[in-house]
């Protein structure tokens, strides 16, 4: 509209955040991580399908271990996922020397809110591998996803005469190309 103040075509962004979000996280924890390899076959609990991830040794990286689990949960859920790795030496305390680590603990979170819980079953199979291997589920851990946003909402603007208009409705997905 010609004459109204933001017909400079002036960006506005807007965005949501919450506090106490969580994201479902999922835990293994590989007690005298050694070089030997081990598989996992993940099982998706809404459609009962199981996904095997690749073969990973027992000491891999934070990276390699995404790489080894993340076709599950893209296949499953089409999220990307984040893999965080502590490692702890003799007596508890926090290492970053691979050489020294006698417990490895990998944290897998899914990087979007979902609306139900991404994993309760997974079998561990030590293929050469002699580490204690235990997996703990996002129901087990009290760290199940939020559920996600839905709905809509509309943008109120105000002209300099102070009459009112309002956006159509707005999806929380919405592509940010068509809004009007």
């Amino acid at each position: 509209m010609k004459g109204h103040y933001h017909s400079i075509k002036e960006k506005q962004y807007i965005g949501y955040h919450a506090d106490n979000n969580t994201l479902d996280t999922t835990r293994i924890t590989i007690e005298n991580p050694d070089s030997g390899l081990f598989i996992m076959s993940f099982t998706d609990p809404k459609t009962l399908k199981s996904t095997m991830s690749d073969k990973i040794k027992a000491n891999a990286n934070a990276a390699t271990m995404r790489a080894a689990v993340w076709d599950f949960y893209w296949n499953s859920i089409r999220s990307n996922i984040k893999v965080s790795l502590t490692m702890y030496a003799e007596g508890g305390n926090v290492t970053t020397n691979a050489t020294l680590s006698k417990k490895n603990v990998y944290e897998i979170k899914i990087i979007k809110y979902i609306s139900r819980v991404s994993l309760e079953k997974v079998f561990v199979a030590k293929i050469s591998s002699k580490a204690n291997i235990k997996v703990e589920y996002p129901t087990d851990l009290g760290l199940v996803s939020t559920p996600p946003i839905y709905g809509y909402f509309r943008i109120k603007c105000l002209d300099s005469d102070g009459a009112v208009s309002y956006s159509d409705r707005i999806s929380w997905n919405h592509n940010t190309n068509s809004i009007r």
